[in-house]
């Protein structure tokens, strides 16, 4: 099983600096297998972050409306 920081040094390894899954795999102490079919997937995108909610958002019109007396 591969590492997250593992899985983040295989894709650049493989598009920038050109090496095939075998040579990413030796430089990496990994089987080629493994780093071949790592390369084969999707590569994974970051969550978008929820928008995040106060608790306080349903006293801000409250609070609105009593400065505005």
């Amino acid at each position: 099983m591969i590492d997250a920081h593992r899985c983040c040094q295989i894709t650049p390894r493989h598009a920038h600096q050109g090496l095939h899954a075998s040579q990413s795999a030796s430089a990496l102490a990994r089987d080629p297998r493994t780093v071949a079919s790592w390369l084969a997937q999707e590569p994974v995108h970051p969550r978008p972050a929820r928008p995040h909610t106060s608790t306080r958002d349903p006293l801000h019109a409250q609070r609105a409306r009593l400065l505005e007396r």
